[in-house]
């Protein structure tokens, strides 16, 4: 067979491949005004944290359906531990309660039950850790 250059699966278009195979991925980093968070990362200082709130499809996500809150954890190679991505689904409704850094200290309690609304099986220890990592720096959305 002779090749043109040009080749595609199953005989489509590119763009029509790439259609049926990608989604759209929406994230929002946060950091604090000092921008502690990156500047760690930069440096690839061993525990160094990213905090982001993602979603998929195009639209922005409403009232009940799902955002996923992410930390992801860096671990340095030496250490012998692989890094770490904990990710917790919330319904969009609860995200702006859970930012809220005024609303004080939570419990097990009031993030299991944030946490089980949007999903029964995920457990809230996740939670816990980022809301105090947003309380503990102020983090709120930025560009990188």
């Amino acid at each position: 067979g002779s090749s043109s250059g040009s080749s595609s699966i199953g005989g489509g278009s590119n763009t029509s491949l790439w259609t049926t195979l990608a989604s759209s991925i929406s994230s929002v980093y946060f950091d604090s005004p000092a921008m502690h968070m990156y500047t760690e990362r930069l440096k690839r200082n061993e525990g160094a944290q990213l905090f982001r709130i993602r979603w998929y499809g195009g639209a922005r996500p409403r009232g009940d359906e799902p955002v996923y809150l992410e930390l992801k954890t860096h671990h340095e190679k030496w250490i012998g531990e692989t890094s770490v991505k904990e990710r917790v689904a919330v319904r969009e409704r609860d995200v702006a309660q859970f930012l809220d850094t005024g609303s004080g200290s939570w419990d097990t309690e009031r993030a299991s039950a944030l946490v089980r609304v949007a999903n029964p099986n995920e457990d809230q220890d996740s939670l816990l850790k980022m809301r105090a990592l947003i309380c503990k720096f102020n983090l709120t959305p930025c560009v990188r």
